[in-house]
């Protein structure tokens, strides 16, 4: 199970500019809206506004982040979800499969994910 996570967590890295603007729309700024149907309404209201970095929305920058969240939950889902060699209560181990990723940022300014300890 190890190399799918690593996988899931390399190819969701793998995804730029480019795929953002294939799969949102080039935008020079995204509304709640956007980031909502990218990350399919998993955050409560309070979540998306915190990740919000213009007072209305998302830059760019922000939305690939998602974007690679949403990417990395739905890798990490198929990880676990589709092996039928692993029990159900695996799962609320890791919190991984109904539970999604947040974004958190690091000292450096940069994003990781970890698991959010919510069901959508």
């Amino acid at each position: 199970m190890a190399p799918d996570f690593m996988i899931g967590e390399r190819v969701a890295a793998k995804l730029e500019m480019h795929d953002l603007h294939v799969i949102c729309g080039e935008k020079d700024a995204y509304a709640l809206e956007d980031a909502k149907a990218l990350y399919k309404q998993q955050w409560k209201q309070d979540e998306y506004s915190a990740k919000m970095d213009l007072p209305d929305g998302y830059t760019p920058n922000r939305m690939l982040e998602i974007l690679r969240l949403r990417a990395r939950y739905l890798l990490d889902r198929g990880s676990t979800l589709n092996n039928p060699h692993i029990p159900k209560s695996f799962f609320a181990t890791f919190g991984i499969g109904r539970c999604p990723r947040r974004l958190v940022s690091t000292n450096s300014g940069a994003a990781s994910v970890e698991p959010s300890g919510r069901s959508p």
